[in-house]
């Protein structure tokens, strides 16, 4: 009654302590959610309309009926996009238990490198995909935030060895499908010329010390016994950024490293630029441009008529 007349100040006061003594209700939280979005304060109107959607309460009587949540979603999407997919209903019918993900979301960097604003955006979208869409366990997701050469390496190998922590979650008959992504920076090696993703404790005037070489990602990839491997890179490997230059010895000119190209049967790669060039962000969707019309591709764009051939499933060339 209060927020129909107006009175937000007042409906917030009483919806938050609603809110707090039933944190299991989603109504009250999407109703919370729309008072903070009248009161101008939409970050918290988002985490409250997530999270009404997201609640299974006990008590059937208790759960949104589609209708709300479908007007939950239409107010997250903004008009469409990523935002209101990552809490869309499971859409997929089967588990896919040997399935097994590795989501990495850089976002924040050490010292002076500008930070990738929309990482963790880019990760959790992607991560909601796999699980909803694709019907992995999230218990066979290796989910890393902020990401050190340590932890990447510990999960990859390295030159000498592939068999880090993704190698003892596969199926050991071969029958995991695999899917990589990654959102953060990726820096040349001005030594070696080579390609790197950027932990976020490396220095990206030396990658070949403490990066994460792209070529050792994806041949200790292709040594992994799995049924497909996809990869998939929202990063550029320049050395440039929408901040400016993440490496001072450049001086503003752009570097091509050598990026592999050969891939083995099964295995697909997908980046956000080629190695020249610089990725963009869509600020208004709050994602990496690449992420975003990635995982609108992937979600049934790319079937459509201008890409596809409308037979209900996304393949290869189709994204």
């Amino acid at each position: 009654v209060l927020f129909k007349m107006a009175r937000f100040d007042e409906s917030l006061v009483q919806l938050e302590r609603a809110v707090a003594g039933f944190p299991g209700h989603p109504e009250m939280s999407a109703h919370l959610g729309d008072v903070y979005e009248a009161l101008g304060r939409r970050q918290d109107a988002i985490e409250y309309w997530k999270k009404a959607l997201l609640l299974k309460p006990k008590s059937f009587n208790n759960h949104l009926s589609e209708t709300q949540a479908e007007k939950i979603r239409k107010k997250l999407a903004g008009g469409g996009g990523v935002l209101a997919r990552t809490v869309a209903p499971i859409k997929s019918k089967t588990l896919n238990k040997y399935a097994v993900a590795v989501i990495i979301g850089n976002r924040d960097y050490a010292g002076r490198i500008p930070d990738v604003d929309f990482a963790t955006n880019d990760a959790d979208a992607f991560k909601a995909f796999v699980v909803d869409v694709l019907g992995y366990d999230p218990l066979n997701i290796i989910d890393l935030r902020d990401a050190t050469r340590a932890q990447i390496e510990s999960t990859f190998g390295n030159e000498r060895s592939a068999e880090g922590k993704l190698w003892r979650f596969l199926n050991p008959r071969g029958k995991s499908d695999i899917a990589v992504f990654y959102s953060g920076h990726g820096v040349p090696g001005l030594k070696d010329g080579r390609g790197y993703l950027l932990p976020v404790d490396a220095d990206p005037e030396a990658p070949e010390i403490n990066g994460f070489a792209v070529d050792v990602l994806i041949s200790n990839l292709q040594k992994l016994k799995a049924k497909s491997i996809s990869v998939f890179l929202d990063a550029c490997f320049s050395g440039d950024t929408q901040k400016g230059m993440l490496i001072r010895a450049t001086s503003g000119i752009m570097i091509a490293p050598k990026m592999p190209k050969m891939t083995t049967k099964g295995m697909s790669i997908i980046a956000a630029a080629q190695s020249d060039e610089v990725a963009s962000w869509d600020l208004k969707a709050k994602h990496g441009m690449f992420t975003k019309h990635l995982l609108d591709a992937l979600y049934g764009a790319a079937d459509g008529e201008e890409y596809g051939n409308g037979d209900g499933q996304i393949g290869l060339a189709e994204v």
